[in-house]
């Protein structure tokens, strides 16, 4: 009792103090690597920078996969090493020193690479900042103001603000007015970067001290910075600054990136959870901040939530600890049913306890209170009761013979301890794939094994102490009377004429168990396959992503007018009480936003992408919004590859379907890619049909003749820096303000910038000898088409044909169709092709599972082995796996289910349910035969009978259970439960049938003579 009070308390402490979250989550085993090479096009990129790095990271036998992209100027890798190494620290500390290993042999100007170790790190809380006549410089320091308070909460790891743009100071010359002068923009750059300097100037000595000399002549106002006195050669004499250029303060021109929150340009700020720290906790502190913030600044501030992870792990925490209790209750309701008030409420009790039990344990462990955990909680209800049932009436039974209460108990402890651990063991290992599979998918899952089996070897424990100790107090010893007349009752004696039948018709009895296996596996090919459902989220995502080249400018443009086809059509009425539409959302343009959630992966930064995140009054109007807003961008945006859809659950893919051909000649490479496409615009459910190289770009060529720019003092460097300067400007020096830097860049005016036409009359200036040429004098200007960007997987150039998925069809489906397609198709030696998307990963997740069915196999057969003592009697219960599958196959068609990632695990773990019901069926029937004396087939007859009622007993509580995980459970759990409850119940009734039947069959034990009034005649006991 002691054990038990220490349980509940525990149980209620743990119940109350456990961590929370959405889901398990899993750890993303990648780290982005970045480097950038200016002025270099993609094809430069790939060769000098991508190919070095890609051997270097192969050379590490931790790294499973590499994936780059080189665009003009970038080269963008991830590293995604083996899901077995756990240690990413040293790791990415050992990338690192691949790359320094390799710093000879990159170019010499190359920025980078840079390690970004934090891809995976989750910003579950992003909060939306907008101010009406607000500046964005304003906004920026609110937002540096809220990323200080919350950097000081106790949960909060990491906080960034996304949008933001760096500032900087423009001085913007005319050529006109700097020939006037006499002046070169070299000239120009060099007198400021003097005149704006820290340095040391020495120190003197006065009587004992030694004073530094400080000479400062940087900039503190940009009053300064115009008043900069420019030395003019021709005319001795000098200028102000803002007499020669025009000076202003502004922000990157190009952005980078921008952020839009429902329609104004805004910022995003973003907290991530600390490890070991509390969602619930940090949820609340942040709105507890934001309404301090509120109050804090105008009324015109506005704070909007765009993701709030805390809310998200509230609801389906308690939605599923409403399931948990509403399968307690429908358990214990069914066993009160079978078991009469006495006996059910004495097995109830186990429930409870364990349950707390194995709260306690999860705490003790780390394991947290997320849908999986519990839901790991409710599979295990039917279960575990089963061991409370065995026990007790085996008890009742005993002290019906006459046998006092303590000796009833100790023989049942002694008699049923080991094959109850073997049964609880052996459930267990079913389960044991789902923990020992090499994937993201078996990592999510993991709290299944682990909280199966927890709470199996609580009830275990529990019904080997506490069970007995109730039964000795408050049972009622089992008397034909108790039970009405024993196995005369209407349903025994149903159940055991069928039996004898069966028994006495073995071989048809198999052939006909074998016709229904065979049907079941022809009737799975009409189960759609899904890997994992969408999200039930009120949010979806739509994602637009432009022509390599495309000007983030348009890119912002279309998220305007997406943004305000929302705001007009889609949005919620604020006064009505039941307005469906949309919330609010937050557009990333240049950017894949942060990853809000785990099963998002961000884009790369590259101006011509754009990510919106919506959010809806409920998920079930999702479809509709998405609909319209896809419909919209289709006739709005033609020149976007627009992709629409929910939150997507499990490993991340970027479209759902993929076809991947590698090899290294590009033209052969886009040709497949072409033939492809082609084909899957004419496969049904196939739609949006592109590929993720995209088209060439146009560039605009400058071909220096070397002889005539000699011929004018000039290099090719002199052009390049020349352009540079005129065109996008050159950094010349910092102007301070307070603790920050603000560079000051040199560059041509606006109306010189965008004039293409006058490009070729653009003024080149020599660096070493001070003259000048036209362009055109020196170089011809051509324009040409080249690849915006080269992909690349595991060092082999890559093109995905990739499409999205219309209404009523599956990836799987479609891939069916086209694979047969590919196969045919006459691959080039160095060319293949390769599955990827929701197929590809569904594959790779499903092989880990089931490479490691083995292993639960072995691991079970040995158990079996051990307990029974008998090859046969461990092949019988191991020929009731199949059975399952008759009853899955059955519940998924007649529900309309799928068969998905989960629904496998499904399968995986009823492998270890049935395998229990033939335990302590066979066991039954040895106990009958060795320890009662009864021959064979009265035997097999009574044992069966006997462990009728306990069977089908878990049977129903188990079926049961599964109830408010199939209503409640979301898209995810719902064909799991299918699988579990329908699989169950052909497996029940079947193994009732086939496991006597087969034991018949391989002991050759002879049913001709069998009749049930010669087992009644014999009957003493019930």
């Amino acid at each position: 009792m002691a054990l038990v009070g220490v349980a509940v308390i525990g149980g209620l402490y743990s119940l109350y103090s456990l961590p929370r979250a959405e889901d398990p989550g899993f750890t993303i085993r990648t780290a982005l690597v970045s480097a950038y090479l200016p002025g270099a096009d993609a094809v430069r990129v790939e060769h000098l920078v991508t190919k070095e790095l890609e051997r270097a990271f192969h050379e590490m036998p931790e790294v499973k996969e590499t994936v780059s992209e080189s665009r003009r100027g970038v080269c963008v890798i991830q590293v995604e090493v083996y899901h077995h190494y756990t240690d990413l620290a040293q790791i990415w500390d050992e990338l690192r020193h691949q790359i320094h290993k390799r710093r000879d042999d990159l170019p010499e100007d190359l920025i980078g690479p840079i390690v970004n170790d934090d891809f995976g790190d989750v910003y579950g809380i992003v909060i939306g900042l907008t101010g009406e006549g607000a500046s964005h410089a304003e906004l920026h320091d609110i937002a540096e103001a809220l990323e200080d308070d919350l950097l000081v909460l106790d949960d909060a790891a990491k906080v960034q603000t996304h949008g933001v743009q760096e500032e900087r100071i423009f001085v913007e010359f005319a050529h006109e007015r700097l020939a006037g002068y006499g002046l070169t923009p070299a000239y120009l750059g060099e007198t400021l970067d003097a005149a704006n300097v820290i340095a040391p100037g020495g120190h003197v000595r006065i009587g004992h001290r030694r004073i530094e000399l400080e000479p400062r002549g940087d900039y503190v106002s940009l009053e300064e910075l115009r008043k900069t006195a420019v030395f003019l050669p021709e005319e001795q004499r000098t200028v102000f600054l803002e007499n020669i250029a025009d000076i202003r303060r502004g922000y990157v021109d190009p952005a980078r990136t921008k952020v839009h929150v429902s329609g104004e340009e805004g910022l995003a700020v973003t907290v991530s959870l600390r490890e070991d720290g509390n969602i619930m906790r940090l949820g609340e502190d942040v709105r507890q901040l934001m309404q301090t913030w509120q109050k804090q600044y105008p009324l015109d501030i506005q704070f909007e939530i765009l993701a709030f992870q805390p809310d998200a792990v509230e609801t389906k925490i308690n939605e599923f600890l409403s399931n948990v209790l509403q399968s307690v209750l429908i358990v214990c309701l069914v066993m009160l049913l079978f078991l009469g008030a006495r006996v059910g409420l004495l097995v109830a009790t186990l429930i409870p306890v364990t349950m707390l039990a194995t709260f306690t344990i999860m705490r003790v462990t780390g394991i947290g209170l997320d849908q999986v955990s519990l839901a790991s909680l409710i599979i295990a209800l039917g279960i575990l009761v089963d061991n409370a049932v065995v026990v007790s009436e085996s008890i009742m039974v005993y002290m019906g013979e006459g046998m006092k209460a303590v000796k009833a108990a100790a023989k049942t402890g002694h008699e049923l301890w080991a094959p109850l651990l073997t049964s609880s063991l052996t459930t267990a290992a079913g389960f044991s794939p789902i923990y020992l599979a090499d994937s993201l998918a078996g990592e999510y899952t993991t709290p299944l094994f682990q909280v199966v089996t927890i709470s199996l070897l609580c009830s275990w424990g529990i019904a080997h102490t506490f069970t007995p100790l109730l039964c000795v107090r408050y049972a009622r010893p089992y008397t034909k009377d108790s039970e009405g007349k024993g196995f005369q009752e209407k349903v025994y004696r149903v159940y055991g004429k069928s039996l004898i039948v069966m028994l006495r018709h073995p071989k048809s009895v198999v052939g006909v168990t074998c016709c229904l296996f065979a049907l079941a596996v022809a009737g799975a090919r009409f189960v759609p396959i899904t890997f994992f459902p969408p999200s039930d989220r009120a949010t979806f995502t739509c994602e637009l992503e432009y022509p390599e080249g495309t000007a983030i400018e348009e890119v912002e443009a279309g998220v305007k007018a997406v943004g305000e086809f929302m705001r007009r059509k889609l949005s919620m009425e604020k006064d009505a009480v039941d307005s469906a539409g949309v919330i609010n959302w937050g557009a990333f343009i240049g950017e894949g936003g942060p990853r809000y959630i785990l099963t998002h992966a961000p884009e790369a930064p590259r101006p011509e992408y754009a990510f919106i995140l919506v959010n809806t009054t409920s998920p079930k109007h999702n479809d509709r919004l998405m609909r319209e807003v896809e419909a919209f961008c289709m006739r709005a945006l033609p020149d976007a590859a627009v992709t629409v859809q929910p939150v997507q659950m499990g490993p991340p893919v970027d479209r759902p379907v993929e076809i991947r051909v590698s090899g290294q000649d590009k033209e052969t490479l886009l040709a497949y890619a072409h033939r492809i496409k082609q084909e899957l615009r004419e496969t049904a459910g196939a739609r949006q049909v592109t590929d993720d190289w995209g088209g060439r770009v146009p560039v605009f060529r400058i071909d220096v003749d070397q002889s005539r720019a000699r011929r004018a003092g000039l290099t090719a460097q002199d052009i390049a820096m020349s352009m540079h300067t005129h065109l996008d400007g050159i950094a010349l020096t910092n102007y301070r303000e307070g603790d920050e830097l603000i560079p000051v860049i040199l560059r041509a005016v606006d109306r010189d910038r965008d004039a293409l036409a006058k490009l070729e009359n653009l003024q080149v200036y020599g660096l070493r000898s001070g003259r000048s040429a036209p362009l055109s004098q020196i170089a011809d200007v051509r324009l040409a088409w080249q690849e915006g960007k080269v992909l690349r997987r595991n060092e082999q150039r890559t093109v995905s044909a990739q499409a999205d998925i219309a209404n009523g069809y599956t990836a799987r489906q479609v891939v069916g169709r086209i694979e047969p397609w590919l196969e045919s198709l006459d691959w080039q030696p160095g060319y293949s092709y390769e599955i990827g998307g929701t197929v590809g990963e569904s594959r790779e997740a499903n092989r880990a599972i089931l490479a490691k069915v083995p292993v639960a196999a072995f691991i079970v057969f040995i158990l079996l082995v051990l307990e029974f003592d008998s090859f046969r009697k461990t092949i019988i219960t191991l020929l009731t796996i199949p059975l399952a599958l008759i009853g899955v196959v059955i519940g998924l068609l007649v529900m309309r289910s799928y068969f998905g990632f989960m629904t496998l695990l499904g399968v995986i773990s009823l492998s270890g349910i049935v395998i229990n019901n033939g335990i302590v069926l066979i066991k039954r029937i040895g106990i009958e035969m060795d320890e009662n004396g009864y021959p064979g087939p009265e035997a097999v007859v009574r044992a069966a009978q006997r462990r009728f009622r306990p069977i089908l007993l878990t049977a129903a509580t188990t079926i049961a259970g599964m109830i408010p995980l199939y209503v409640g459970g979301g898209p995810m759990w719902e064909p799991m439960a299918v699988a579990i409850a329908f699989g169950l119940l052909f497996s029940t009734v079947l193994t009732l049938g086939i496991v006597p039947v087969l034991f018949g069959l391989l002991f050759r034990v002879d049913f001709s003579e069998m009749r049930l009034d010669r087992l009644e005649n014999h009957e003493d006991h019930a």
